[in-house]
Parts: C-alpha cells; sequence; structure tokens
C-alpha cells in the first residue's frame, strides 16, 4: 500500500503496483481454481487487492484506472464466492474506501455508496465502520432516505443488517450523526405524500 501511495506509472508505485497486484491476485485465483493451493479461497486475498487499489494517489486517470479494477474485482468476487471468497464486512469497508478515494466526484462517490451499503446491509455485512463511512461520506438527506427505505431508523439497526458480522464490529444505531426527529418525520411525511400521489 505504501508503493501503491506514490504517483505515476513508474516501476515502483502508483498504478504500476496495482497492476502488478492484480497479476499476483490473478494468479492466486488460477491456483485455487486449479486445485493447486491448499484451503481453497480466501476473502483477504480480495480485500488486499481492493486496499491496494484505494491507496492509490496518482493522477485522476489513474485513480480512475484503479477505481475501475477494483469494481471489478468485488463484482467478481459476487458472481464466483467459490474462486474469491464470500464477501464481508472488511471487503465492503474496504470497498467503500476505494469508492471515497477515488471516485471522480461526489455525484459518482455518493451513487456508488448508496449501492454498496444497500448491499452489505442484504447480505448481512453493514458493521461498525461500514455505517460510519456511509454517515461520514454521503449528505444527511441521502443516508437517512437509504435507511428509511430498507427498513432501519435513526434508533433502530434492523438485525439482519450486521447479521454477518462478528459481535465486537456490529454496529450502534446512528442517531448521532442523523438529522433531528423533526426532519426525520418531514421526510417521513414527504415520502408518504409521494407514495399515495403514486398511486
Amino acid at each position: 500500500n505504501a508503493y501503491a501511495r506514490e504517483s505515476g506509472d513508474r516501476e515502483c508505485g502508483g498504478i504500476a503496483t496495482v497492476k502488478r497486484a492484480k497479476e499476483v491476485y490473478d494468479r492466486f485465483i488460477e491456483k485455487v481454481d486449479y486445485g493447486y493451493l491448499y484451503g481453497g479461497t480466501d476473502s483477504h486475498c480480495n480485500a488486499a487487492f481492493l486496499n491496494c487499489c484505494a491507496n492509490v494517489y496518482g493522477t485522476r486517470s489513474e485513480r480512475r484506472e484503479a477505481l475501475i479494477m477494483a469494481i471489478q474485482a468485488f463484482e467478481q468476487t459476487k458472481r464466483d464466492p467459490s474462486l474469491h471468497g464470500e464477501l464481508n464486512h472488511y471487503i465492503f469497508s474496504t470497498m467503500l474506501k476505494a469508492c471515497i478515494r477515488l471516485s471522480s466526484d461526489s455525484k459518482e462517490c455518493h451513487k456508488l455508496l448508496k449501492s454498496l451499503f444497500v448491499q452489505a446491509c442484504n447480505r448481512g455485512c453493514m458493521s461498525n465502520v461500514v455505517l460510519g463511512q456511509f454517515l461520514k461520506n454521503t449528505p444527511p438527506q441521502l443516508n437517512l432516505r437509504v435507511i428509511l427505505e430498507n427498513g432501519g431508523s435513526k434508533r433502530s439497526i434492523p438485525e439482519e443488517w450486521h447479521s454477518n458480522v462478528p459481535p465486537r464490529h456490529k454496529p450502534s444505531p446512528p442517531s448521532a450523526t442523523l438529522p433531528a426527529d423533526d426532519e426525520t418525520e418531514k421526510m417521513r411525511k414527504a415520502e408518504r405524500q409521494s407514495m399515495s400521489g403514486n398511486n
């Protein structure tokens, strides 16, 4: 990761390091696929590669390339967990970090964070870090709406959102960082009106 923080497509640093890490990761997956490695899949390898991508501090085009590589690796893990390992709370938090650091603008970042947060909740992988990253890096109106739409509230987090998270990494209710109760009620009222208007 220290090498990845160096900008420029040089022999040791920037996107060049991420590309070499991708080559190593691909060889690892190939060996798993052919049964050459004892123990099978390992989610930590996927997370390590995502972390390498997230730590690129190069040019805009380098960051874009690193983000695309991270998204592709994440999607491959979703499609074939037998090779890449099961998604877990650490992979989600690392992927969130990659999107926060590498996105080209806030609109793109918020869209990616929303998608990842909802996926983490659906898979029971919303840890305290995942929740904290989402709340810190999205507008309050957006993160509250997403939480409400998926069955949560300021003071209650559905247990299924963190059912696959170790006890010490489970989240606390996000009340300290979400809008006040009156604003929450206004948003709920607006949503009810919008739903009734569509019927």
